[in-house]
């Protein structure tokens, strides 16, 4: 069960690299291209909704698409929204963070940008099986 729009890391933040907030966080890698009002942009709103009202901050990319989706609806829900930015994407492409980011952290390259979405969280162990369904 899965949305081919969204992909969902789980982690858990180390105490001593958690962003502003001593919230557990969820990354949430998604595209650029869903647009206000299609199917992929409101599925995301929900899940950024959903993930807020459960308690956790959401990471994201930043930007637009999937990514302002996920952000406005955990915003909207009162939730804390880390936006992982970067110097090479708005080098090549005219786009700022999106609104909804509270905290954003910037990175230089591409490559820095997914590292830090997937290291600033530490990992759930190997030897257990982790699944959070939200009903979109």
């Amino acid at each position: 069960m899965g949305s081919r729009y969204l992909d969902l890391i789980i982690t858990q933040p180390s105490p001593s690299i958690v962003y502003n907030t001593p919230m557990k966080t969820i990354t949430v890698f998604g595209g650029s291209l869903p647009k206000p009002g299609s199917t992929a942009y409101e599925e995301a709103y929900r899940l950024g909704k959903l993930l807020a009202n459960s308690g956790f901050a959401v990471q994201t990319g930043g930007y637009i698409g999937t990514m302002e989706a996920v952000s406005k609806g955990a915003a909207e829900a009162g939730g804390h929204v880390c936006g992982v930015t970067c110097d090479e994407i708005e080098d090549w492409r005219p786009v700022a963070p999106n609104q909804w980011v509270m905290e954003e952290k910037r990175c230089a390259t591409l490559r820095e940008r997914l590292y830090r979405c997937l290291l600033y969280t530490s990992p759930i162990p190997r030897d257990r099986t982790h699944h959070l369904v939200f009903r979109l």
